[in-house]
């Protein structure tokens, strides 16, 4: 029996030995492959951080072109109105200018008119009944007087020719007595 033995431990020994080798190796590799799939979740965790930070990025990006893209309608818009403004005022302008080129016709044309009215005011007075002479009389003195006042306009001196002129209408539709 201890021949036994001593053969069992011969066989049995070296099966151990390679058991206990393969046991090492096992625990070898079992450490790498841990050490692998550390690294491989380090890895991914990293990398999943940066995609992370590429999104937000991304996503800032995005947000950022929606902002600018609504500006941009906004300011075209804007632009737009302010186009129609300023041609709306452009043809105003040339309104304006077309007008006053008329306003000084008109004005050559209404100064000939208001010398004759201011001349003629003072005959109607001479012809007419003699009523408040002096006073008439002297209206239209002035009146001829103050066309030659360069410091009254010339829609003054007409507001004033034809209040005088209303004045004697005035005369005509009232009765008035009076001492004389």
């Amino acid at each position: 029996m201890f021949q036994d033995s001593n053969s069992l431990s011969r066989r049995v020994l070296p099966g151990l030995a390679l058991a206990f080798c393969m046991a090492g190796l096992s625990a070898q590799v079992l450490d790498e492959s841990i050490n692998v799939e550390t690294r491989i979740t380090r890895d991914a965790a990293q990398a999943q951080q940066q995609i992370n930070r590429v999104d937000d990025e991304t996503q800032r990006l995005v947000d950022q072109y929606r902002r600018t893209i609504s500006e941009t309608e906004s300011l075209s818009i804007y632009n737009d109105q302010l186009q129609a403004i300023v041609t709306s005022q452009q043809n105003e302008i040339a309104s304006i200018n077309q007008q006053l080129e008329g306003l000084e016709a008109t004005n050559r044309d209404v100064v000939p008119l208001m010398i004759d009215m201011a001349t003629r005011l003072g005959r109607l007075v001479d012809a007419d009944m003699p009523f408040r002479l002096e006073e008439r009389k002297e209206r239209a003195r002035r009146l001829v007087d103050m066309l030659d006042d360069s410091d009254i306009t010339t829609s003054e001196k007409y507001r004033l020719i034809i209040e005088a002129y209303q004045t004697e209408i005035e005369y005509g539709r009232t009765t008035e007595a009076y001492a004389g």
